[in-house]
């Protein structure tokens, strides 16, 4: 995703000094997170919908549905089938909880990101457009029109990526660790404050090992630049 965006660079430049941001080298990945993001701003109701969508489904699917069913085996356990009406009422919770992880949530969520995101590419493509048209002639003569047309489908790729990331691979991680620290705080906290400790540490193990990996990827020459 950032290799993609970054051999799209020109296209970023040009977008980040329109913002009266002035970069000599080539944007880091601050700016270009901060580029797709702004990207999504004018469709950020459908964004946050997807989002927050994104998240009550990993809630019911990872969390309440196994919430009801031991419930439903405690009741069993302890010989209270007798108690129908809270054993129905469980029932119903299950299969609606079932229903919205397994047909209706996600199918809701990939709407909402399918929309925002191919309106947010369908103006990535327009401003492009806008940008390339309205260079002088000495640019186009300098540059090779397959590879700017090349460059804008990278940098497209690369939003989309972006939020396709964000939503089916980060939201996941997060979820399941906030709420599994949430529950075990409950039952053994000690355990949950492991479990967050380690976390962090983890984090902060990857993200500082993940650089010199970076930089030696920045190193080496790419044939598709050229």
């Amino acid at each position: 995703m950032i290799k993609n965006a970054q051999f799209s660079a020109q296209f970023i430049n040009t977008n980040l000094l329109s913002k009266g941001i002035d970069l000599k080298n080539k944007p880091n990945s601050k700016e270009i997170f901060c580029l797709f993001w702004k990207t999504s701003v004018p469709y950020k109701h459908r964004r946050n919908l997807a989002i927050f969508f994104a998240m009550l489904t990993l809630v019911v699917t990872i969390f309440v549905g196994p919430l009801i069913i031991a419930q439903l085996l405690s009741i069993i356990q302890h010989n209270q089938l007798h108690d129908s009406k809270n054993l129905w009422t469980l029932i119903a919770l299950y299969s609606v909880s079932g229903l919205w992880s397994s047909v209706i949530g996600w199918r809701l969520v990939l709407y909402l990101v399918w929309t925002f995101e191919t309106a947010m590419q369908r103006d990535l493509y327009t401003r492009c457009f806008s940008k390339l048209t309205n260079q002088t002639l000495f640019f186009h003569s300098n540059k090779f029109g397959g590879s700017l047309v090349s460059q804008t489908n990278k940098l497209v790729g690369a939003v989309e990526s972006f939020w396709d990331t964000i939503i089916w691979s980060v939201l996941p991680l997060v979820v399941s660790l906030v709420g599994s620290i949430i529950v075990l705080s409950t039952l053994l906290w000690q355990y949950a404050l492991f479990l967050l400790i380690f976390s962090i540490v983890f984090s902060i193990v990857v993200y500082y090992g993940s650089k010199p990996m970076a930089k030696l990827t920045k190193k080496k020459p790419n044939p598709a630049i050229n």
